[in-house]
């Protein structure tokens, strides 16, 4: 259990900081504003659990945990990036209940597997735990707030020449690392980096932000 929650801020972690280095410029085009992005992160969680651990593979398989990522691009060259945090509480409700389901779905297999007379609450009796206590206990509030917090970055971007650099820190200047975009109206797509081969990478971009002030 502690494992796959340390998986899932990881997972939000690493989404984030994609977010941040990606492209979201050429010099002739205004990408100043307030974009927002809804990701759906259920398959990106499910690969991280299978690839930790093999075993989790055929148990885990969320279908659902969107999130609302904001980008503010300001005029004076600084960014912020945020997670809305009452999207973010109301994925973890439906996290909370496909991971439940899920969980009786395995047990009810293991105690058929094992040919046991008994139910789930006698199972989980024996053991001393209940399984409403264990998920509220690992899904908690406080894991929400930290979530968000990793999620919250600010700092300075440029945008020239079909290019966007950023840093991760509000006094220092944009680092090298860039990335492409396009520019669609009011919707900006970011590309990725290139030459990346990583499966998780491949399942996050390309990323769409609509552009919403």
């Amino acid at each position: 259990m502690k494992k796959i929650i340390s998986l899932l801020l990881c997972v939000v972690l690493a989404v984030s900081m994609m977010a941040v280095l990606s492209g979201c410029g050429g010099a002739k085009e205004d990408v100043t504003g307030k974009w927002e992005a809804e990701v759906n992160m259920a398959e990106i969680l499910n690969k991280s659990i299978a690839q930790a651990d093999a075993s989790m593979e055929e148990i885990i398989n969320f279908k659902d945990f969107t999130l609302k990522i904001n980008l503010d691009l300001n005029k004076d060259g600084t960014y912020k990036m945020y997670c809305d945090e009452e999207v973010a509480a109301k994925a973890f409700v439906g996290l909370k209940a496909e991971f439940k389901d899920m969980m009786v779905a395995y047990l009810e297999k293991s105690i058929e597997d094992a040919g046991l007379d008994m139910s789930i609450d006698d199972m989980l009796a024996m053991t001393g735990m209940n399984l409403d206590d264990i998920i509220e206990e690992a899904f908690t509030e406080e894991l929400i707030d930290e979530m968000v917090d990793e999620m919250y970055t600010e700092g300075q971007y440029k945008a020239e020449d079909g290019k966007f650099y950023t840093s991760d820190d509000i006094d220092e200047k944009p680092a090298e690392a860039a990335e492409s975009y396009t520019l669609e109206g009011n919707k900006l797509t970011l590309m990725g980096l290139s030459g990346q081969d990583n499966e998780l990478y491949d399942l996050i971009y390309p990323l769409t932000f609509k552009r919403v002030g």
